[in-house]
């Protein structure tokens, strides 16, 4: 997932205006690519990285850059929001292991 929210700061980086999600997921046919892309941008969005916002209910999903964009990917932030994503994911698959037993 990190090469995820690698891809999401690309896009947004190069961009001054506010991406579509049908953008990002332009070239994924892949389950599993749309789903490390939708948890990277769940991620961004928790971490106030970046904004989704909707007009109107048939309307496109535009992805903003927060204010807090360039700080959180700065070198600094961006490992520890790496350390903080593979935090979450082994604490989510300790929890899952616990409830299997």
């Amino acid at each position: 997932m990190g090469q995820m929210i690698e891809h999401v700061k690309e896009i947004l980086t190069a961009s001054s205006r506010p991406v579509s999600l049908d953008q990002f997921m332009a070239g994924y046919a892949s389950r599993q690519a749309l789903i490390a892309l939708f948890l990277a941008l769940l991620e961004l969005v928790r971490l106030h990285a970046i904004l989704l916002r909707q007009k109107d209910l048939h309307s496109s999903i535009m992805v903003h850059r927060h204010k807090r964009f360039e700080d959180m990917m700065s070198g600094a932030s961006y490992e520890s929001l790496q350390a903080g994503l593979e935090e979450s994911l082994g604490e989510e698959s300790g929890v899952r292991s616990q409830e299997s037993e």
